[in-house]
């Protein structure tokens, strides 16, 4: 009897989410226009409009952001590429194809940093 009681307790106050003890809509009361203005407003409470973000491109803000961004991946990148080098070195005795895989991300790293390079101009 006291496993059941606990049990009780458990499941309601583990049972996630929200519910209404008012019904949305009775029946009756339900046709078209009144089913699409309960969706609308269902929507609307679900998910609240925010005004749009206005950053213009040329502001200084966001030029001064997109560069240190840039300059953050750039160093990431020059980063990896140097240890994705010194990797397939220490392995490319005992394991050359994993030494092969290795290398082909050194040279995706190398063209990601052309395409960004290419981006700035």
């Amino acid at each position: 009897m006291n496993s059941q009681r606990s049990l009780n307790k458990l499941i309601n106050s583990d049972i996630g989410g929200g519910y209404s003890s008012q019904p949305v809509a009775t029946p009756e009361l339900t046709d078209d226009a009144s089913a699409d203005t309960l969706i609308e407003d269902a929507s609307a409470e679900l998910y609240p409009t925010l005004p749009p973000v206005t950053v213009k491109k040329h502001s200084p803000d966001f030029i001064s952001q997109r560069l240190k961004v840039r300059q953050i991946a750039e160093t990431r990148l020059l980063h990896l590429a140097d240890e994705l080098s010194k990797l397939a070195d220490e392995v490319r005795y005992h394991h050359p194809l994993m030494a092969e895989i290795l290398d082909e991300a050194w040279d995706a790293t190398e063209e990601a940093l052309t395409l960004m390079s290419d981006g700035d101009a």
